[in-house]
């Protein structure tokens, strides 16, 4: 479980390069997500409650969690069943429900990772990849457009696709899958997006009082 949870903080944080660099992706793709850009960058926060899969074939392994994201700016909170991390843009707090433990880690150090963040589930394809459109589909009652994303330096990541679900009509993500290279493959569907909720900073610090007797592991 921890291994799902450890990736899905590294499926988060922040990309800040332009759709515009991908010069040798799809154009069609590139109208879309250049939309989508636009679209989630007006929000001031963004709010949403999740589902996630990890699906192994090989090793015959599936593990559901669900969960809810919370974003402002480069604050994010996620909390999971059996986790909680809180990232203020300096500091990045885990918190682990089962052991009434916390680790404490620089949030620059968490950026150095290959994998991608979670917070950067709704700008994921703005800096790094290749894109392709791929096709429409209904899903869910919803109309979707498909765009497949591929890491230009595919030889550094353990993932090899990314696919995002995009809903037409209200151009929102509803869906990211990715596609590991050791056959471990994650699907996050959201089930429920609110951009522009009223987020207090406080909302991104770790408040040890609320925690009694927590375990408290600095790595800093």
């Amino acid at each position: 479980m921890k291994k799902v949870f450890n990736l899905f903080i590294l499926l988060l944080l922040t990309l800040t390069g332009a759709v515009a660099q991908n010069t040798d992706s799809d154009p069609k793709a590139k109208e879309i997500l250049d939309k989508l850009s636009a679209k989630t960058k007006a929000f001031t926060s963004i709010s949403a409650s999740f589902s996630s899969l990890m699906d192994n074939k090989k090793a015959n392994l599936k593990v559901n969690q669900k969960g809810n994201l919370k974003l402002k700016g480069n604050k994010y909170k996620i909390d999971l069943d059996d986790y909680t991390v809180i990232n203020d843009g300096k500091t990045a707090w885990t918190y682990t429900k089962e052991s009434n433990e916390v680790q404490i880690d620089d949030a620059a150090e968490l950026k150095k990772g290959n994998s991608i963040k979670p917070s950067e589930i709704f700008t994921i394809w703005e800096n790094g990849f290749r894109y392709k459109f791929d096709k429409e589909a209904t899903i869910n009652g919803s109309k979707c457009e498909i765009i497949k994303l591929f890491p230009k330096d595919g030889k550094n990541k353990n993932y090899h696709t990314i696919v995002l679900t995009i809903n037409k009509a209200k151009m929102e993500i509803q869906g990211v899958e990715i596609l590991g290279k050791n056959g471990d493959n994650y699907t996050y569907t959201v089930t429920k997006f609110s951009p522009n909720q009223a987020l207090t900073d406080s909302e991104f610090t770790f408040d040890k009082a609320k925690f009694p007797g927590v375990e408290v592991i600095d790595n800093r």
